[in-house]
């Protein structure tokens, strides 16, 4: 596995952001308009990694899923399959998942979300041949806004 674990979704994959962003000037006309303010939306954000984890550790791929863009893709080469497809193995292959995090430091631009946060993931195998995972490092986490809702884009380690 490249980054078992809350590395890979969790690594998983878990940068800077890409050019193409609204301007700050239309973004606080749209915030103010809107209603949300941007303490709302980093909140917002931070709820979306929480429930992550909750689904890294109750091992619910319904659960990470539905809080991934289908615009996915990560350095590790996978796209929103290619995700789907390895959460789906380390829940195969790994019981006990528990994900210690530090709270994420977020930024918010325009449709677009940075965080980055500290984390320990631990594992046990489901097959006695198998080793356990017991990481830890940071990640990063890019989110877009599709439809009032944050969805991941790309998760991955801080370099």
């Amino acid at each position: 596995m490249n980054h078992p674990g809350w590395g890979a979704l969790l690594a998983v994959g878990l940068l800077a952001l890409a050019g193409g962003c609204q301007s700050v000037q239309v973004d606080s006309l749209f915030w103010r308009s809107a209603g949300v303010t941007q303490v709302d939306a980093e909140t917002r954000v931070r709820q979306v990694l929480d429930e992550v984890q909750a689904g890294m550790q109750r091992e619910s791929l319904f659960q990470v899923m539905g809080h991934v863009s289908l615009n996915y893709r990560d350095k590790a080469g996978r796209d929103y399959a290619g995700i789907r497809e390895y959460l789906r193995q380390v829940f195969e292959r790994y019981r006990n998942i528990r994900i210690v995090r530090t709270p994420p430091s977020v930024e918010i631009q325009g449709q677009y979300a940075r965080a980055v946060e500290s984390f320990g993931a631990m594992a046990d195998p489901a097959d006695s041949s198998g080793l356990p995972i017991n990481i830890q490092g940071q990640t990063v986490v890019l989110l877009e806004r599709i439809d009032g809702d944050w969805k991941i884009l790309e998760w991955g380690p801080l370099y």
